[in-house]
């Protein structure tokens, strides 16, 4: 278990979630708010080896978020990799979400995963002041992502 902060450029939470992608063939996100534009982060190398990304977030009705929110998703399904089906993509809604989990996955075994106050966005991965605690723990994984799934 460690803790991820946003106080240095060494120990942030992008750099923990790129860490972890490389090393994950399934990526789960779940966070209400999200970066406006997908691309900047998941680049074609940073997704080499990622065959599923599921996202839980919100999309509350009469809301800017529906405004935002699509130009967002739009940026994630038009990734090429995901566009040409080479990586699977699930997207689902729970409007009322407000927890962040990232969970990564490598050949069914679990990786690592991280419980956070940070949205995946840019300022929650790396600029606001944001903390989060590191899970490695297989009961502990499996049970977060159950939570991911609405299980």
């Amino acid at each position: 278990m460690e803790i991820i902060d946003n106080l240095s450029e060494d120990n942030n939470h992008k750099k923990y979630i790129l860490d972890m992608i490389s090393k994950s063939d399934e990526l789960f996100i779940t966070s209400p708010y999200l970066m406006r534009d997908f691309n900047l982060l998941f680049k074609d190398e940073v997704l080499n080896g990622i065959k599923k990304i599921y996202l839980i977030t919100t999309l509350q009705p009469n809301s800017l978020d529906q405004i935002k929110k699509v130009y967002s998703l739009k940026s994630l399904i038009e990734i090429p990799k995901i566009k040409s089906g080479e990586i699977e993509c699930k997207i689902s809604l729970n409007n009322k979400l407000h927890g962040k989990i990232y969970i990564f996955k490598n050949l069914s075994n679990y990786v690592g995963g991280l419980i956070s106050s940070a949205n995946f966005t840019d300022s929650g991965l790396y600029i606001n002041h944001e903390w989060g605690i590191t899970i490695t723990e297989e009961k502990s994984l499996m049970t977060s992502e159950k939570f991911n799934r609405g299980v």
